[in-house]
């Protein structure tokens, strides 16, 4: 995981948290915010993001598991920019 990588995650899901008023997300991610955080901190992050995924809110928004697989950082900068057309 990647610094630039979680902001996308995080922007997009905020974004989408907004669309149908789910407040529960994380506004503020620490890692976002250090000059050169950890993998560890970076995936601790990452993983308060994730215990949202399977709110119905996300559901058939988030990469499935298939394409993250093959590539998570092209699955998700795919939904980044698909969801600004």
């Amino acid at each position: 995981m990647h610094k630039n990588l979680l902001k996308i995650i995080h922007k997009t899901i905020i974004n989408r948290s907004i669309k149908y008023n789910y407040n529960e997300i994380p506004k503020f991610l620490p890692s976002l915010y250090k000059q050169n955080p950890t993998k560890i901190e970076l995936n601790h992050d990452y993983s308060k993001l994730s215990t949202h995924f399977s709110h119905p809110v996300f559901i058939d928004f988030i990469p499935n598991y298939s394409d993250m697989s093959k590539n998570m950082t092209q699955s998700w900068l795919n939904l980044y920019i698909n969801r600004n057309k």
